[in-house]
Formats: structure tokens, C-alpha cells, sequence
């Protein structure tokens, strides 16, 4: 669990970023809030994980999935890869692995 922990402070911490970036670069309030609302949620959630509290995994992957279904919005209204479509991806890799890693916890129960 304390690799897949680390793996969502990554992108707690590249969502925090891209906050960051979007508001210095555009000007953009919610960019700043969102990534810094999310980005914060994310370390929380990693945080629970990398020391084995369950909710940590349903609260990243909630958060995870959240975040793709409004970077694909995005990405479909602009049709611009970056930063929507890639954030969108990245994302949906993180929906995959928690998935997968909270179905590991129930399969060998």
C-alpha cells in the first residue's frame, strides 16, 4: 500500500502544481482553488494510505475519478491535449490502479 500511497502524493502534488500554473500562467481563481482543494485532499488520502487506513484508497480513487470526468469535459469542449487531455489520462491511470488495487484487497477475502 505505501507504493500506491506515494503514487497518488505524486499527483497530489502535480494536480496542486497544475493549480498553481494555471493561475500564475491565466489568471485563473478556480484553477488555484481546485488545485489546491484537490491537491490537498489528494495528500490526505495518500497520506491515510501510506499508513494502511482503508479509506484513504476510496477517498483517492473518488477524488481520482472526479478529477477525469472534468479534465475529459474539458478536453472535449477545447479539444486542446494540454494541459486537459493529458491530466485526463493521467488521471484515468490513477482511477485504473486504485481500482485495481482496492480489488486486490477484496479478492483475498
Amino acid at each position: 500500500m505505501k507504493k500506491t500511497g506515494t503514487l497518488v502524493l505524486m499527483y497530489a502534488l502535480l494536480v496542486f502544481a497544475g493549480g498553481l500554473i494555471g493561475h500564475f500562467k491565466s489568471q485563473s481563481l478556480p484553477s488555484l482553488i481546485s488545485g489546491t482543494i484537490f491537491g490537498t485532499l489528494l495528500i490526505f488520502s495518500s497520506w491515510a494510505m501510506i499508513n494502511k487506513k482503508r479509506w484513504g484508497q476510496w477517498a483517492s480513487l473518488f477524488l481520482s475519478f472526479v478529477l477525469d470526468a472534468f479534465f475529459t469535459w474539458r478536453f472535449a469542449k477545447t479539444l486542446k491535449f494540454f494541459p486537459a487531455g493529458l491530466m485526463s489520462l493521467i488521471s484515468l491511470a490513477m482511477v485504473i490502479i486504485l481500482a485495481l488495487r482496492i480489488n486486490m484487497y477484496y479478492k483475498r477475502k
